[in-house]
Protein backbone atom coordinates (compact mmCIF):
# COMPACT_ATOMS: atom_id res chain seq x y z
CA UNK A 1 0.00 0.00 0.00
CA UNK A 2 1.34 3.46 -0.91
CA UNK A 3 2.18 5.75 2.00
CA UNK A 4 0.21 8.84 1.02
CA UNK A 5 0.32 10.63 4.33
CA UNK A 6 2.81 11.67 7.00
CA UNK A 7 2.45 12.92 10.57
CA UNK A 8 5.53 14.75 11.82
CA UNK A 9 6.37 16.55 15.03
CA UNK A 10 8.21 19.83 14.48
CA UNK A 11 10.77 21.31 16.85
CA UNK A 12 13.56 23.83 16.54
CA UNK A 13 15.48 21.99 13.79
CA UNK A 14 13.92 21.91 10.32
CA UNK A 15 16.46 19.71 8.50
CA UNK A 16 15.27 16.35 9.93
CA UNK A 17 11.64 16.99 8.98
CA UNK A 18 12.61 18.16 5.51
CA UNK A 19 14.74 15.04 5.09
CA UNK A 20 11.79 12.80 6.02
CA UNK A 21 9.55 14.65 3.56
CA UNK A 22 12.10 14.52 0.74
CA UNK A 23 12.46 10.79 1.04
CA UNK A 24 8.82 9.83 1.57
CA UNK A 25 7.19 12.54 -0.59
CA UNK A 26 3.75 12.16 1.00
CA UNK A 27 0.81 13.93 -0.60
CA UNK A 28 -0.69 14.89 2.74
CA UNK A 29 1.11 16.04 5.88
CA UNK A 30 -0.05 16.81 9.40
CA UNK A 31 2.54 18.89 11.25
CA UNK A 32 2.40 18.59 15.04
CA UNK A 33 3.64 21.96 16.23
CA UNK A 34 3.78 24.34 19.16
CA UNK A 35 3.11 28.05 18.80
CA UNK A 36 6.90 28.55 18.76
CA UNK A 37 7.70 25.89 16.13
CA UNK A 38 4.77 26.51 13.76
CA UNK A 39 6.67 29.18 11.84
CA UNK A 40 9.35 26.59 10.97
CA UNK A 41 6.96 24.89 8.54
CA UNK A 42 6.43 27.73 6.08
CA UNK A 43 9.70 29.52 6.64
CA UNK A 44 12.23 26.67 6.61
CA UNK A 45 10.67 23.27 5.85
CA UNK A 46 8.40 23.79 2.84
CA UNK A 47 10.73 26.20 0.96
CA UNK A 48 13.44 23.52 0.93
CA UNK A 49 11.22 20.97 -0.87
CA UNK A 50 10.90 20.55 -4.62
CA UNK A 51 7.18 19.87 -4.26
CA UNK A 52 4.39 21.20 -2.03
CA UNK A 53 2.22 18.68 -0.15
CA UNK A 54 -1.24 19.46 1.16
CA UNK A 55 -0.67 20.14 4.84
CA UNK A 56 -2.40 21.02 8.05
CA UNK A 57 -1.53 21.59 11.70
CA UNK A 58 -2.07 20.01 15.06
CA UNK A 59 -1.09 22.95 17.26
CA UNK A 60 -0.40 22.00 20.87
CA UNK A 61 -1.56 24.43 23.53
CA UNK A 62 0.99 23.28 26.14
CA UNK A 63 3.98 21.52 24.59
CA UNK A 64 5.45 20.61 28.00
CA UNK A 65 2.39 18.72 29.28
CA UNK A 66 2.39 15.17 27.85
CA UNK A 67 -1.27 14.63 28.78
CA UNK A 68 -2.47 17.72 26.92
CA UNK A 69 -0.20 16.88 23.99
CA UNK A 70 -1.63 13.36 23.80
CA UNK A 71 -5.28 14.44 23.91
CA UNK A 72 -4.89 17.18 21.33
CA UNK A 73 -2.74 15.13 18.93
CA UNK A 74 -5.11 12.17 19.10
CA UNK A 75 -8.14 14.35 18.36
CA UNK A 76 -6.44 16.17 15.49
CA UNK A 77 -5.18 12.94 13.88
CA UNK A 78 -8.69 11.46 13.79
CA UNK A 79 -10.04 14.64 12.21
CA UNK A 80 -7.20 14.84 9.67
CA UNK A 81 -7.58 11.18 8.59
CA UNK A 82 -11.26 11.74 7.93
CA UNK A 83 -10.74 14.96 6.03
CA UNK A 84 -8.06 13.44 3.78
CA UNK A 85 -9.74 10.06 3.36
CA UNK A 86 -6.71 8.21 4.71
CA UNK A 87 -6.47 4.94 6.59
CA UNK A 88 -3.66 4.41 9.13
CA UNK A 89 -1.80 1.91 6.93
CA UNK A 90 -1.36 4.67 4.32
CA UNK A 91 0.39 6.97 6.78
CA UNK A 92 3.83 7.00 8.33
CA UNK A 93 4.67 8.78 11.54
CA UNK A 94 7.94 10.66 12.03
CA UNK A 95 8.83 11.23 15.68
CA UNK A 96 12.12 13.09 15.25
CA UNK A 97 11.17 16.69 15.99
CA UNK A 98 9.34 18.54 18.75
CA UNK A 99 9.81 18.64 22.49
CA UNK A 100 10.25 15.40 24.39
CA UNK A 101 6.65 15.66 25.59
CA UNK A 102 5.37 16.22 22.04
CA UNK A 103 7.33 13.30 20.58
CA UNK A 104 6.32 10.96 23.41
CA UNK A 105 2.67 12.03 23.09
CA UNK A 106 2.78 11.52 19.32
CA UNK A 107 4.08 7.99 19.86
CA UNK A 108 1.38 7.25 22.41
CA UNK A 109 -1.33 8.65 20.16
CA UNK A 110 -0.26 6.59 17.14
CA UNK A 111 1.24 3.37 18.47
CA UNK A 112 -2.03 1.41 18.51
CA UNK A 113 -3.19 2.35 15.00
CA UNK A 114 -0.21 3.15 12.80
CA UNK A 115 2.14 0.56 11.40
CA UNK A 116 4.92 2.67 9.86
CA UNK A 117 7.31 4.87 11.81
CA UNK A 118 10.33 6.90 10.79
CA UNK A 119 12.94 8.93 12.61
CA UNK A 120 16.13 10.63 11.59
CA UNK A 121 19.43 9.01 12.41
CA UNK A 122 22.88 10.21 11.50
CA UNK A 123 26.15 8.80 10.26
CA UNK A 124 27.95 11.36 12.41
CA UNK A 125 27.17 13.09 15.70
CA UNK A 126 28.92 15.73 17.73
CA UNK A 127 30.08 15.35 21.35
CA UNK A 128 31.91 12.07 20.78
CA UNK A 129 29.03 10.50 18.91
CA UNK A 130 26.61 11.18 21.78
CA UNK A 131 25.17 14.53 20.70
CA UNK A 132 22.98 15.79 17.89
CA UNK A 133 23.30 14.61 14.31
CA UNK A 134 25.80 16.64 12.31
CA UNK A 135 24.01 18.43 9.41
CA UNK A 136 24.53 16.65 6.12
CA UNK A 137 24.89 13.21 7.72
CA UNK A 138 21.18 12.63 8.34
CA UNK A 139 19.40 9.57 7.06
CA UNK A 140 15.85 8.33 7.46
CA UNK A 141 15.33 5.17 9.49
CA UNK A 142 12.12 3.32 8.66
CA UNK A 143 10.75 0.75 11.07
CA UNK A 144 7.57 -1.22 11.53
CA UNK A 145 5.74 -0.40 14.72
CA UNK A 146 6.89 -3.13 17.19
CA UNK A 147 3.60 -2.80 19.07
CA UNK A 148 1.87 -4.18 15.97
CA UNK A 149 4.69 -6.33 14.57
CA UNK A 150 4.96 -8.32 17.80
CA UNK A 151 1.20 -8.19 18.55
CA UNK A 152 1.93 -6.95 22.05
CA UNK A 153 -1.56 -5.81 22.95
CA UNK A 154 -3.29 -8.65 21.12
CA UNK A 155 -1.31 -11.37 22.88
CA UNK A 156 -1.91 -9.84 26.30
CA UNK A 157 -5.62 -9.46 25.59
CA UNK A 158 -5.94 -13.00 24.18
CA UNK A 159 -4.28 -14.40 27.31
CA UNK A 160 -6.76 -12.51 29.49
CA UNK A 161 -9.73 -13.67 27.43
CA UNK A 162 -8.70 -17.33 27.49
CA UNK A 163 -8.12 -17.13 31.23
CA UNK A 164 -11.78 -16.11 31.50
CA UNK A 165 -12.83 -18.73 28.89
CA UNK A 166 -13.84 -16.27 26.14
CA UNK A 167 -12.20 -18.39 23.47
CA UNK A 168 -14.15 -16.99 20.50
CA UNK A 169 -13.03 -13.44 21.27
CA UNK A 170 -9.44 -14.60 21.73
CA UNK A 171 -9.59 -16.37 18.37
CA UNK A 172 -10.78 -13.23 16.59
CA UNK A 173 -8.07 -11.07 18.15
CA UNK A 174 -5.28 -13.50 17.28
CA UNK A 175 -6.53 -14.03 13.72
CA UNK A 176 -6.58 -10.26 13.15
CA UNK A 177 -3.12 -9.88 14.70
CA UNK A 178 -1.68 -12.55 12.41
CA UNK A 179 -2.70 -10.44 9.40
CA UNK A 180 -0.82 -7.36 10.65
CA UNK A 181 2.26 -8.76 12.36
CA UNK A 182 5.74 -9.31 10.97
CA UNK A 183 6.44 -12.26 8.68
CA UNK A 184 8.52 -14.13 11.27
CA UNK A 185 5.72 -13.91 13.85
CA UNK A 186 2.81 -14.87 11.59
CA UNK A 187 3.18 -18.65 11.89
CA UNK A 188 3.18 -18.44 15.68
CA UNK A 189 0.10 -16.23 15.83
CA UNK A 190 -1.76 -18.45 13.37
CA UNK A 191 -1.07 -21.49 15.54
CA UNK A 192 -2.16 -19.58 18.67
CA UNK A 193 -5.38 -18.59 16.90
CA UNK A 194 -5.85 -22.23 15.90
CA UNK A 195 -5.57 -23.38 19.52
CA UNK A 196 -8.02 -20.71 20.68
CA UNK A 197 -10.36 -21.89 17.91
CA UNK A 198 -10.09 -25.48 19.17
CA UNK A 199 -11.04 -24.29 22.68
CA UNK A 200 -13.93 -22.31 21.22
CA UNK A 201 -15.30 -25.31 19.33
CA UNK A 202 -14.95 -27.71 22.24
CA UNK A 203 -16.66 -25.18 24.50
CA UNK A 204 -19.63 -25.26 22.10
CA UNK A 205 -19.59 -29.08 22.23
CA UNK A 206 -18.29 -29.22 18.67
CA UNK A 207 -15.65 -31.77 19.57
CA UNK A 208 -15.30 -32.89 15.98
CA UNK A 209 -14.21 -29.38 15.01
CA UNK A 210 -12.06 -28.90 18.11
CA UNK A 211 -10.28 -32.19 17.50
CA UNK A 212 -9.65 -31.28 13.86
CA UNK A 213 -8.41 -27.78 14.68
CA UNK A 214 -5.97 -28.99 17.32
CA UNK A 215 -4.54 -31.65 15.01
CA UNK A 216 -4.07 -29.03 12.31
CA UNK A 217 -1.81 -26.90 14.51
CA UNK A 218 -0.31 -29.30 17.04
CA UNK A 219 3.14 -29.51 15.43
CA UNK A 220 3.59 -25.73 15.39
CA UNK A 221 2.21 -25.50 18.92
CA UNK A 222 4.75 -28.03 20.12
CA UNK A 223 7.50 -25.68 18.95
CA UNK A 224 5.86 -22.52 20.23
CA UNK A 225 4.62 -23.50 23.70
CA UNK A 226 6.19 -24.55 26.97
CA UNK A 227 6.74 -28.33 27.05
CA UNK A 228 4.61 -28.92 30.17
CA UNK A 229 1.79 -26.81 28.80
CA UNK A 230 1.90 -28.68 25.51
CA UNK A 231 1.69 -32.04 27.32
CA UNK A 232 -1.36 -30.85 29.24
CA UNK A 233 -2.95 -29.80 25.96
CA UNK A 234 -2.27 -33.24 24.51
CA UNK A 235 -4.02 -34.83 27.48
CA UNK A 236 -6.99 -32.48 27.06
CA UNK A 237 -7.12 -33.24 23.34
CA UNK A 238 -7.26 -36.98 24.06
CA UNK A 239 -10.20 -36.31 26.38
CA UNK A 240 -11.91 -34.28 23.63
CA UNK A 241 -11.36 -37.14 21.20
CA UNK A 242 -13.18 -39.56 23.50
CA UNK A 243 -16.07 -37.14 24.01
CA UNK A 244 -16.20 -36.59 20.24
CA UNK A 245 -16.86 -40.29 19.69
CA UNK A 246 -19.41 -40.43 22.50
CA UNK A 247 -21.53 -37.48 21.39
CA UNK A 248 -21.38 -38.48 17.71
CA UNK A 249 -23.55 -41.54 18.37
CA UNK A 250 -27.03 -40.10 18.75
CA UNK A 251 -28.57 -43.48 19.58
CA UNK A 252 -26.49 -44.28 22.64
CA UNK A 253 -26.05 -42.73 26.04
CA UNK A 254 -22.79 -40.82 26.30
CA UNK A 255 -20.18 -42.03 28.76
CA UNK A 256 -18.41 -40.66 31.79
CA UNK A 257 -16.04 -38.41 29.83
CA UNK A 258 -19.02 -36.48 28.45
CA UNK A 259 -20.48 -36.18 31.93
CA UNK A 260 -17.19 -34.73 33.20
CA UNK A 261 -17.08 -32.33 30.24
CA UNK A 262 -20.57 -31.07 31.05
CA UNK A 263 -19.41 -30.32 34.57
CA UNK A 264 -16.28 -28.57 33.30
CA UNK A 265 -18.42 -26.53 30.91
CA UNK A 266 -20.74 -25.56 33.76
CA UNK A 267 -17.80 -24.43 35.86
CA UNK A 268 -16.49 -22.25 33.00
CA UNK A 269 -19.88 -20.55 32.72
CA UNK A 270 -19.93 -19.96 36.46
CA UNK A 271 -16.49 -18.32 36.36
CA UNK A 272 -17.98 -15.93 33.78
CA UNK A 273 -20.78 -15.23 36.31
CA UNK A 274 -23.28 -16.83 33.91
CA UNK A 275 -24.96 -18.82 36.67
CA UNK A 276 -28.21 -19.52 34.80
CA UNK A 277 -26.18 -21.15 32.03
CA UNK A 278 -24.08 -23.00 34.60
CA UNK A 279 -26.99 -24.61 36.44
CA UNK A 280 -28.57 -25.54 33.11
CA UNK A 281 -25.46 -27.59 32.36
CA UNK A 282 -25.51 -29.08 35.86
CA UNK A 283 -29.11 -30.10 35.30
CA UNK A 284 -28.14 -31.79 32.04
CA UNK A 285 -25.27 -33.53 33.85
CA UNK A 286 -27.74 -34.95 36.40
CA UNK A 287 -30.00 -36.10 33.57
CA UNK A 288 -27.09 -37.74 31.73
CA UNK A 289 -25.98 -39.49 34.92
CA UNK A 290 -29.53 -40.81 35.36
CA UNK A 291 -29.54 -42.04 31.76
CA UNK A 292 -26.23 -43.80 32.35
CA UNK A 293 -27.63 -45.55 35.43
CA UNK A 294 -30.78 -46.62 33.58
CA UNK A 295 -28.63 -47.99 30.80
CA UNK A 296 -26.61 -50.01 33.31
CA UNK A 297 -29.75 -51.25 35.04
CA UNK A 298 -31.98 -52.08 32.07
CA UNK A 299 -29.93 -51.66 28.88
CA UNK A 300 -32.05 -48.67 27.82
CA UNK A 301 -30.40 -45.76 25.99
CA UNK A 302 -31.06 -42.02 26.34
CA UNK A 303 -33.68 -42.58 29.02
CA UNK A 304 -36.02 -44.31 26.56
CA UNK A 305 -37.34 -47.49 28.10
CA UNK A 306 -39.98 -50.03 27.11
CA UNK A 307 -42.13 -51.89 29.57
CA UNK A 308 -40.50 -55.12 28.38
CA UNK A 309 -37.11 -53.87 29.65
CA UNK A 310 -38.40 -53.93 33.21
CA UNK A 311 -39.05 -56.85 35.59
CA UNK A 312 -42.57 -58.24 35.25
CA UNK A 313 -43.48 -57.49 38.85
CA UNK A 314 -42.76 -53.78 38.21
CA UNK A 315 -45.13 -53.40 35.24
CA UNK A 316 -48.26 -52.47 37.22
CA UNK A 317 -46.57 -49.74 39.25
CA UNK A 318 -44.74 -48.39 36.21
CA UNK A 319 -47.96 -48.15 34.19
CA UNK A 320 -49.65 -46.42 37.10
CA UNK A 321 -46.83 -43.84 37.22
CA UNK A 322 -45.99 -43.46 33.52
CA UNK A 323 -49.24 -44.44 31.80
CA UNK A 324 -50.19 -47.25 29.51
CA UNK A 325 -47.37 -48.42 27.20
CA UNK A 326 -47.60 -47.76 23.48
CA UNK A 327 -45.58 -48.72 20.44
CA UNK A 328 -43.06 -46.09 21.52
CA UNK A 329 -40.88 -46.35 24.63
CA UNK A 330 -41.36 -44.18 27.68
CA UNK A 331 -39.17 -41.05 27.65
CA UNK A 332 -38.01 -40.56 31.20
CA UNK A 333 -37.46 -37.14 32.69
CA UNK A 334 -34.90 -36.52 35.42
CA UNK A 335 -37.15 -37.51 38.33
CA UNK A 336 -38.32 -40.72 36.70
CA UNK A 337 -34.81 -41.71 35.62
CA UNK A 338 -33.94 -42.13 39.29
CA UNK A 339 -37.38 -43.35 40.39
CA UNK A 340 -37.28 -46.30 37.97
CA UNK A 341 -33.96 -47.50 39.37
CA UNK A 342 -35.79 -48.94 42.36
CA UNK A 343 -36.86 -51.79 40.10
CA UNK A 344 -33.28 -52.75 39.31
CA UNK A 345 -32.13 -56.18 40.39
CA UNK A 346 -28.70 -54.67 41.12
CA UNK A 347 -28.88 -53.53 44.74
CA UNK A 348 -26.26 -50.80 44.23
CA UNK A 349 -28.19 -49.28 41.32
CA UNK A 350 -31.42 -49.70 43.24
CA UNK A 351 -30.02 -47.58 46.09
CA UNK A 352 -29.15 -44.82 43.63
CA UNK A 353 -32.86 -44.20 43.14
CA UNK A 354 -32.60 -42.04 46.28
CA UNK A 355 -30.24 -39.57 44.60
CA UNK A 356 -33.08 -37.43 43.31
CA UNK A 357 -34.44 -36.72 46.79
CA UNK A 358 -31.10 -35.23 47.81
CA UNK A 359 -30.93 -32.76 44.93
CA UNK A 360 -34.56 -32.08 43.98
CA UNK A 361 -34.60 -28.68 45.69
CA UNK A 362 -31.67 -27.53 43.55
CA UNK A 363 -33.24 -28.97 40.43
CA UNK A 364 -36.44 -27.07 41.20
CA UNK A 365 -34.49 -23.82 41.53
CA UNK A 366 -33.11 -24.47 38.08
CA UNK A 367 -36.65 -25.03 36.76
CA UNK A 368 -37.65 -21.63 38.16
CA UNK A 369 -34.64 -19.91 36.59
CA UNK A 370 -34.61 -17.41 33.74
CA UNK A 371 -33.39 -19.93 31.16
CA UNK A 372 -35.85 -22.68 32.15
CA UNK A 373 -39.50 -22.13 33.08
CA UNK A 374 -39.34 -19.09 35.35
CA UNK A 375 -37.96 -15.58 35.61
CA UNK A 376 -35.75 -15.87 38.67
CA UNK A 377 -32.03 -15.38 37.93
CA UNK A 378 -29.70 -17.85 39.57
CA UNK A 379 -27.35 -16.33 42.13
CA UNK A 380 -23.78 -17.40 42.82
CA UNK A 381 -24.58 -19.02 46.16
CA UNK A 382 -27.27 -21.20 44.55
CA UNK A 383 -24.84 -22.39 41.89
CA UNK A 384 -22.10 -23.05 44.47
CA UNK A 385 -24.43 -25.12 46.63
CA UNK A 386 -25.72 -27.00 43.57
CA UNK A 387 -22.15 -27.73 42.42
CA UNK A 388 -21.20 -29.28 45.74
CA UNK A 389 -24.36 -31.38 45.89
CA UNK A 390 -23.90 -32.61 42.31
CA UNK A 391 -20.32 -33.79 42.80
CA UNK A 392 -21.34 -35.65 45.93
CA UNK A 393 -24.47 -37.18 44.38
CA UNK A 394 -22.69 -38.23 41.18
CA UNK A 395 -19.68 -39.56 43.11
CA UNK A 396 -17.22 -37.33 41.25
CA UNK A 397 -14.04 -35.96 42.75
CA UNK A 398 -13.25 -32.36 41.87
CA UNK A 399 -9.82 -33.41 40.59
CA UNK A 400 -11.46 -35.46 37.80
CA UNK A 401 -12.87 -32.37 36.08
CA UNK A 402 -10.98 -31.83 32.76
CA UNK A 403 -10.05 -28.17 33.14
CA UNK A 404 -8.30 -26.08 30.52
CA UNK A 405 -4.67 -25.40 31.34
CA UNK A 406 -3.71 -21.75 31.73
CA UNK A 407 -2.32 -20.75 28.36
CA UNK A 408 0.21 -17.92 28.11
CA UNK A 409 0.83 -16.99 24.50
CA UNK A 410 4.13 -15.23 23.84
CA UNK A 411 6.37 -14.86 20.85
CA UNK A 412 9.93 -16.18 21.05
CA UNK A 413 12.72 -13.66 21.47
CA UNK A 414 14.94 -13.30 18.47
Amino acid sequence: MNLRGMIASVGGASDPVRKALDEGRPSYVLFVVSSASKSQVEEKILPGLDYVPQYGYSEISDYQDIGICYQEIRTDIARWLGERGLCPDEVYVDITGGTKAMSAALMLATVERFKNFTYIGGYSRDANDLGTVIPGSEHVIRRQNPWITYAVRELERANELLKDFYAASATEILENASQKCGDSQRAYLESFAGLAKAFEMADRFDFEGGHREFRRWHQKLELALDYRLYQRLIALHKHWEIVKDQVKNNDRTAGRETLLELLANAQRRAKQARYDDAVGRLYRAVELYGQQLVQQAFGANLGKISIEDLPTDAHEEVMEELGQPSDKPYKLGVQNLFWILKFSENCILCEKSQIYDGIKNHLQRRNNSLLAHGLQPVKEEIYTSFWGKILLALNIDDSEIPRWPEVIFKLPHK
